[in-house]
């Protein structure tokens, strides 16, 4: 199973979540934060190390809440849960943290409803937080994990750490065939969605099998003679190591915010944030944004607004410090 934007880079932006951490006080490395949102909420976070000098390893423990959370038998929504790392001096550096695998555990149910599951990906930069059984409504969990950081070779250990906890409201997406594409002609012309060589039909995933490409019958074809910028070179096979959407993924449940957005824009160096933030033209504020640079941090009065005028650029980075990947039309 993979995680989406999908996770482990399987799905779409999409999003409502707003994020504000700030350190409160630390003995040795013991933070205290806190992270606000709309519908998920991570508050009390405390990290705590005996031994970072020698294992590298921090220990947080964190309350996550959230609003409407279900399971039923088909699937359910999850919590995509990651860290993010750097010295209490720098402002913009900071490093995302692994997750060790096994390590998370329940530490009290403050509602009193359901225990939840934990499962951390494959590449350990996140981990995916749900009700383990059958339920609906709302969540309150402390829970307990570690995080590696044993590969972020430019932090200081012998300096204070400052870390920030985010998290994203995603849905699980279970294994199944779907069809690709549209069956509207001018959608064809214009858009470039997959359609049936020859029939012009969507076309069928059944499978994570290679899938054939090309003017050939059955085969899947798309038209890539219009002006758009990411086109393919209509050539294949599609491998079968590339995900076909038809195995379980996890997606984002709402699209992205310009909380999100904010929250990744203040963790990135300004020099990244040129390219990053093109939409800071004068005319933002008329078209409905509303993030603005404020003594050299980004802020939003509607953290939970979609964030509109990124590119698909500015989303795939997104992703990326996210730990997740953009979804494609499979």
């Amino acid at each position: 199973m993979k995680k989406g934007l999908g996770t482990n880079r399987n799905s779409w932006l999409t999003c409502t979540t707003y994020f504000k951490t700030f350190l409160i006080t630390f003995t040795g490395l013991a933070f205290v934060m806190n992270v606000s949102a709309s519908e998920v909420t991570i508050s009390n976070a405390v990290y705590l190390d005996q031994n970072l000098q020698t294992d590298k390893t921090v220990k947080a423990i964190v309350t996550i809440t959230w609003k409407n959370a279900w399971h039923n038998e088909k699937n359910h929504d999850a919590i995509w849960l990651f860290f993010k790392i750097n010295n209490a001096h720098e402002t913009r550096s900071q490093r995302h943290v692994n997750i060790k695998p096994n390590s998370a555990r329940l530490v009290h149910d403050y509602l009193n409803t359901v225990t939840p599951s934990f499962w951390v990906s494959e590449d350990q930069m996140g981990i995916m937080v749900y009700p383990s059984k059958k339920y609906r409504g709302d969540v309150s969990w402390r829970i307990q994990l570690e995080l590696d950081v044993s590969g972020i070779e430019t932090l200081n250990f012998n300096d204070a750490l400052f870390i920030s906890p985010h998290a994203i409201e995603m849905v699980y997406i279970p294994k199944g065939a779907f069809y690709a594409g549209s069956p509207d002609p001018v959608a064809q012309k214009n858009n470039a969605p997959f359609f049936t060589y020859s029939s012009g039909s969507p076309y069928k995933i059944e499978s994570e099998e290679a899938i054939q490409v090309g003017t050939v019958q059955e085969s899947l074809f798309y038209n890539n003679q219009n002006d758009t910028l990411y086109k393919g070179d209509a050539k294949g096979p599609i491998p079968s190591g590339f995900p076909k959407g038809f195995n379980a993924f996890y997606i984002m449940k709402y699209e992205l915010s310009e909380g999100n957005y904010t929250a990744f824009l203040n963790s990135i160096s300004e020099y990244f944030t040129a390219n990053r933030a093109g939409f800071m033209g004068r005319s933002y504020g008329n078209e409905r944004g509303s993030i603005t640079l404020k003594n050299g941090m980004y802020e939003t009065t509607n953290p939970n607004r979609p964030a509109t005028f990124l590119s698909f650029d500015d989303d795939c980075a997104f992703a990326d410090w996210a730990g997740l990947r953009p979804m494609t039309e499979l």
